[in-house]
């Protein structure tokens, strides 16, 4: 019986396999084409490779195994004779917020090569749970693999859970993939995002305020009166956590005062809100601000820092808005609004003469 190798041994082991399998890829050879089956040296080596497979699903599985080494097995799985199946649950089991990011992010890619009917569904199944690093390499497994387009055409309705990460995936892909046919075809499944009643209300209520001269002297003031500072930069004015505003590309005053009142029209999902729960069942949310290999940091309403390392993480779980609060109009009168929106529109302006 083969002993359980040292942990330098064992990522040197991985390693070796994943380089082998790489150039069989590359060559368009399976590995089950190396070794037919009947001889001696035959049954010797798939003997072989079945421990080294049994020992990477063991050091992956384990939470006290050095990260180097669980993401070098992690990177072998699901490629070898058999058991691929028990692999991709493997995989998926490790995309949890517990985990290091590299894991994560190396789970994501093992599970993206694997060309397994429901796979996809694997990756997006869990979306509500992942950072936004993680989102962006699914997204990337979506964007540059044709064949798992397909999912994305699948009836969102009939299954909410994946709801969320398919509205993304698509938003995603209309905006970035470098095929025309592709980018056309996610935007024609997004479709229209419909307002709230209570939020077209108050977009009725305000679209006087286009008509108002707005004052963007008071307008800065306001814009740390209302809290946006708390999140945003304009000149020197707040804190960079939230989206950049001096890099809109549409600033006109009806835009902007729809973006304020609308606030969940359209997020992208590195600034959505996500809920914490620490394992001593502390609660923490905000905007996902950072996260590394062993925490995550979160910034609340305030934009104060929650840095919760991901040992002490009970649950992780995006909230698919905006952590921008909804109903600022409601404290606003209209020319207070028209002052900010008029703040905002002339940031950029004054920005551009700062050499």
């Amino acid at each position: 019986m083969m002993a359980e190798p040292s942990s330098g041994a064992a990522k040197r082991l991985f390693d070796r396999m994943g380089r082998i399998l790489d150039v069989l890829a590359r060559e368009g050879i399976s590995l089950a084409e190396t070794m037919p089956e009947g001889d001696f040296q035959t049954i010797a080596a798939r003997e072989g490779l079945a421990r080294v497979f049994s020992a990477a699903r063991k050091t992956a599985a384990n939470p006290m195994a050095e990260t180097a080494d669980r993401v070098a097995a992690v990177e072998i799985l699901g490629r070898g004779l058999d058991r691929q199946d028990e692999d991709v649950r493997l995989l998926a089991s490790l995309l949890i917020p517990q985990s290091p990011l590299a894991l994560q992010l190396a789970a994501v890619d093992a599970i993206g090569r694997l060309p397994r009917e429901g796979t996809t569904e694997v990756l997006l199944s869990g979306w509500t749970k992942h950072g936004p690093k993680v989102h962006a390499a699914v997204v990337s497994v979506l964007l540059w693999r044709e064949p798992w387009l397909g999912a994305l055409e699948g009836d969102a309705a009939s299954r909410p859970e994946l709801s969320a990460a398919l509205d993304w995936a698509r938003r995603d892909i209309s905006l970035r993939h470098p095929s025309a046919e592709v980018r056309l075809r996610a935007e024609k499944l997004r479709g229209t995002p419909s307002a709230k009643p209570e939020v077209r209300r108050a977009l009725d209520n305000f679209l006087p305020v286009l008509k108002i001269q707005g004052d963007p002297a008071r307008g800065k003031k306001m814009f740390t009166e209302a809290t946006c500072a708390n999140c945003h930069k304009l000149e020197d004015v707040g804190r960079h956590i939230g989206p950049d505003l001096s890099r809109l590309v549409d600033r006109s005053p009806r835009s902007l005062l729809v973006d304020t009142i609308d606030v969940n029209r359209v997020v992208d999902h590195r600034f959505i809100e996500y809920t914490a729960v620490t394992t001593r069942g502390h609660q923490v949310s905000g905007m996902l601000f950072d996260e590394d290999e062993h925490s995550v940091t979160l910034a609340d309403v305030n934009g104060e820092p929650h840095v919760i390392p991901r040992k002490n993480l009970d649950d992780l779980l995006s909230n698919n808005r905006s952590q921008m609060p909804e109903r600022l109009e409601a404290r606003l009168t209209p020319q207070q609004m028209a002052d900010l929106v008029a703040f905002i529109a002339s940031s950029r302006n004054v920005s551009d003469k700062t050499p």
